[in-house]
């Protein structure tokens, strides 16, 4: 059973009390040709993508929906983008222009979305320029400025120019060119595991259960009620499945003393090969995974490369209980290297990595998109 966290159950609760909505479509035209790379149960896939009658068809391959764990799209980013987000418990993001507070919610616009309300239990933070929001920007009740110290109060009003805050020397509109953030709650809900990820070709994010409805994509979801989206907006979808995994989503925790992978995802030249999805190691680590017990076998696919700016060498070695089953030493001159490997179900699995020869910094290696697969793809 997979347990619904509490930001995705509150959506749920906030949905109910927003007016009911009919699909929305987004706007603009669609771009085509469309070329993209999919990975599905039985491999991983690259060509023209279509979404036509229901069926997706990458190449010349026609795949079901369900038989496939994400397809990134290679969309340019959208032209036009909403200058305000709006960042949700749940996970969600959504690119938006923040209009007006009202007692329960916030008012906003998108193209995408056209006029919304969302509720305050509902959001996370407001994003006045989401281009400078920082990570350490979590304190609750707080508004962080261009200029000066964060400032401690909750909201009174959002306007076209200013926006207010009580604070403890009374209420104080603040310019909107001055704002960075509002944060209402702390981050770190965990996103329902069971829901599928879309991201759109305007940075937005949303979490649901992702269909195919004639030339479009659709996304159910807690508070847009059915969402239809042009599949040339979308970056990339990711969907949960029992049969394809990220190897993110089956950590089991580092060694102890040594440093934890760092999860990323990734634009065009941040990694040395093209992907949606890699897990950054440092030397002297040792990463521990939980390979799925369903089945007889899993089947281990990534693209092994040295992090871009590396001066030192890395080892990487793959283990299966206390046997090794892969390894290889990684210069930072090494070309990526497709790695598939087959794993007997239940057994854990260790990747290690430790200096090389060439001892310097920095050293690191990169796991592009690295997941598991069932063996023999259909059978429980």
């Amino acid at each position: 059973m997979i347990r619904r966290p509490p930001g995705l159950v509150l959506l749920a609760a906030c949905a109910t009390l927003l007016p009911a909505a009919g699909p929305v479509r987004m706007a603009g035209a669609e771009p085509a040709p469309l070329v993209g790379t999919v990975q599905a149960a039985a491999g991983k896939f690259s060509g023209a993508v279509k979404v036509q009658n229901g069926k997706l068809t990458v190449g010349d391959r026609e795949l079901k929906l369900d038989d496939t764990l994400y397809l990134a799209l290679q969309t340019p980013e959208a032209a036009e983008t909403s200058t305000n987000a709006l960042r949700l418990v749940g996970g969600d993001y959504w690119r938006v222009e923040l209009l007006k507070l009202t007692s329960r919610a916030v008012n906003v616009q998108s193209p995408a979305l056209g006029p919304r309300r969302a509720l305050l239990p509902a959001i996370q933070a407001l994003e006045f320029a989401p281009a400078r929001v920082l990570p350490d920007m979590d304190q609750p009740e707080t508004m962080y400025l261009s200029k000066g110290a964060p400032l401690p109060g909750s909201l009174v009003w959002i306007k076209d120019r200013d926006v207010a805050v009580n604070s403890p020397l009374g209420v104080l509109p603040l310019p909107r060119a001055s704002l960075i953030c509002y944060v209402l709650r702390r981050p770190g809900v965990e996103t329902n595991a069971a829901l599928d990820e879309v991201r759109l070709t305007d940075g937005s994010l949303y979490h649901g259960r992702l269909g195919i409805e004639g030339d479009q994509f659709t996304l159910q979801h807690a508070l847009l009620d059915s969402l239809k989206i042009q599949p040339g907006h979308v970056r990339y979808y990711s969907r949960a499945s029992s049969q394809l995994q990220w190897l993110s989503a089956l950590a089991a925790g580092a060694a102890p003393g040594t440093a934890p992978p760092e999860l990323l995802w990734p634009r065009p030249g941040a990694v040395a090969a093209p992907c949606l999805q890699a897990l950054r190691l440092q030397p002297s680590s040792v990463q521990r995974f939980n390979v799925p017990a369903a089945g007889s076998a899993w089947i281990f696919q990534a693209t092994i490369a040295p992090r871009p700016s590396n001066a030192g060498d890395v080892r990487l070695e793959v283990r299966v209980g206390e046997r090794a089953v892969w390894q290889r030493t990684l210069q930072p001159a090494s070309k990526p290297e497709a790695v598939t490997l087959t794993l007997p179900a239940g057994q854990p699995l260790e990747l290690v990595a430790d200096f090389g020869e060439r001892l310097a910094f920095p050293a690191g290696v990169d796991l592009c998109d690295p997941l598991l697969r069932v063996a023999e793809p259909g059978k429980p």
